[in-house]
């Protein structure tokens, strides 16, 4: 169960990296940019006593958030250009990787 965790994690982080990206956000900083918004908005719904339904709540919106990023980029709407791979794509999977394994 925890591999499908991590799958449908990865799902939510590239959404929300996805939709950041689209609002014009470097891509560097979309990968922190969107850990911060995630954080925030459970941090918020945890103040509500709402935090069960928050963590459901966010990973949701980044599932939805992938599938229309990969929606739009199918009828050739919202497509960035391609920038290259960078080191820190690497550093940030392998942050997520060690996370996961704790």
């Amino acid at each position: 169960m925890s591999f499908f965790g991590l799958i449908v994690f990865a799902m939510a982080q590239l959404g929300y990296t996805g939709l950041i990206r689209m609002t014009g956000v470097n891509k560097y900083m979309s990968w922190i940019t969107a850990m911060v918004v995630q954080t925030l908005a459970l941090y918020f719904l945890a103040m509500l006593n709402l935090l069960e339904f928050g963590l459901k709540a966010v990973v949701i919106v980044g599932c939805i958030g992938l599938v229309v990023r990969v929606g739009l980029i199918s009828f050739n709407r919202g497509k960035l250009p391609f920038e290259g791979i960078h080191y820190f794509d690497f550093w940030m999977l392998f942050l997520g990787i060690i996370f996961w394994a704790l």
